[in-house]
C-alpha cells in the first residue's frame, strides 16, 4: 500500500525555524550565509539589478522577528537577504552585478522554492515521528522531488 501526497504550504513559524530552512536550502544551493556588512557584495550602482519577491503563503511570527532583522546570503556575486515585509510575510530582496533582471528573479524563485521545499521536509519529518512513524527508505530524484517511505511500528 503506498500514498502519495502533495503539500501546499502555507509558513506560519517563528523566525528561527524559517532561518534554518533558508540555511539548509541556500547551502544546497552553494550560498553562505553573510555575517555583516564587511562580507557584503559590493555593487556599483551603474551595474547593479534588484528585485524583490515574496515568499508565496508565508506568514511569519510577527514577535518573533523584529522589523529590522533579515537573513543574508550570497553566492558569486549575488546577495539574498530574506526579511519580513510589511504584510509580515517572508519577502526577498536579490541583487547582484551585471545580472538582468529575468536572472535575478530565476535565482530569487529557485531559493525560495528550495526553502520552502525544505521548511515542509522538516516539519513533515516532524510530524511523522511524534506520530511513531519510522522513515524506511529516503531519496531525491533528479528533479528534486522528495519521495519518503514511512512505516509504523
Amino acid at each position: 500500500m503506498s500514498c502519495v501526497f502533495v503539500v501546499i504550504p502555507v509558513i506560519t513559524v517563528a523566525w528561527p525555524i524559517i532561518s534554518a530552512a533558508i540555511a539548509a536550502a541556500s547551502s544546497a544551493l552553494g550560498y553562505r550565509l553573510m555575517k555583516g556588512s564587511e562580507e557584503s557584495v559590493t555593487v556599483t550602482p551603474s551595474i547593479s539589478q534588484c528585485i524583490d519577491l515574496e515568499m508565496p503563503n508565508s506568514k511569519v511570527v510577527t514577535e518573533t522577528l523584529g522589523r529590522d532583522e533579515s537573513l543574508v546570503v550570497g553566492k558569486d556575486d549575488l546577495r539574498v537577504t530574506f526579511y519580513r515585509d510589511a504584510r509580515g510575510g517572508c519577502s526577498i530582496h536579490v541583487d547582484g552585478e551585471n545580472r538582468s533582471t529575468a536572472e535575478l528573479e530565476e535565482a530569487g524563485r529557485q531559493l525560495v522554492n528550495a526553502v520552502t521545499q525544505q521548511y515542509v521536509y522538516q516539519k513533515v519529518m516532524s510530524e511523522m515521528k511524534s506520530r511513531g512513524f519510522n522513515v524506511v527508505n529516503e531519496a531525491v530524484d533528479e528533479d528534486s522531488t522528495i519521495r519518503i517511505k514511512i512505516r509504523k511500528f
